[in-house]
């Protein structure tokens, strides 16, 4: 008997409308052969089988928690009670897994407005830093140091919005950035619409981002995983976990 990944069956049957969508709601635990739940998208299954959805309900408030939450396991990080920033907040779905992790306080940046979750702007814990520019920001505006940086940033480089805040993580602080290769690689090697496809381009952009950690902000890699879900456009993601 034919298998399929269990993402790709999902969209073919007219389950979900595409395969992010099929992704995110295997990782967040609803996806079902029999009583067997299935948390892999990669996992293989026979095209007959019983596929049940026990809900569609989001687990988290943005595609981006779904990214997070799988480094977060992924690297076994234990969040309860610490005090991060998120850089590039948007929607809020870092913000959202590390809250919902048990963070204490969490300094949720974007340079944008209005785009905040409204349950994440209303949160006790979330310090809404709208209109702000993370390469800008001072003690006056983070008042606490942190144990904790996530970024997930577009059209600019990490590096611009990672190395001026370096100052206000602690020692032994941990660091999980999103690698976006379209905006670290020069406009000369993007393929059409913007997409990175050449695994070699991949690498290239993950090993001079591991340089930029070890090299330029002293901090200690601890592992890089390719991203769960793919960003706009199909373009591959990793994220990259550190240590001060």
């Amino acid at each position: 008997m034919t298998k399929v990944r269990i993402d790709k069956l999902l969209f073919d049957k007219n389950l979900v409308k595409s395969r992010q969508e099929a992704i995110g709601l295997i990782l967040s635990g609803n996806v079902f052969i029999d009583s067997q739940r299935i948390d892999k998208p990669g996992f293989k299954v026979e095209v007959n089988c019983n596929l049940i959805l026990k809900q569609k309900d989001k687990m988290w408030v943005s595609r981006g928690g779904y990214k997070l939450d799988q480094a977060i396991k992924e690297f076994n990080i234990d969040c309860t009670d610490i005090v991060a920033m998120d850089i590039g907040s948007s929607t809020g779905g870092f913000t959202d897994v590390l809250i919902r992790k048990g963070a204490n306080k969490v300094y949720s940046v974007d340079v944008g407005y209005g785009q905040l979750d409204w349950n994440i702007r209303n949160n006790t814990c979330v310090k809404v830093l709208e209109k702000t520019n993370a390469r800008y920001l001072d003690s006056d505006i983070i008042t606490d140091k942190l144990d904790a940086i996530v970024c997930d940033v577009s059209f600019i480089s990490l590096k611009k919005v990672i190395k001026p805040n370096i100052k206000f993580l602690k020692n032994n602080g941990w660091i999980i950035s999103l690698i976006k290769p379209q905006f670290e690689i020069g406009k000369n090697l993007l393929g059409k619409g913007g997409v990175v496809k050449n695994a070699e381009h991949h690498q290239m952009v993950v090993d001079d981002i591991r340089a930029f950690f070890e090299n330029e902000i002293d901090i200690s890699i601890n592992g890089i995983i390719d991203s769960p879900i793919l960003g706009p456009k199909g373009n591959k993601e990793f994220l990259i976990y550190g240590k001060k």
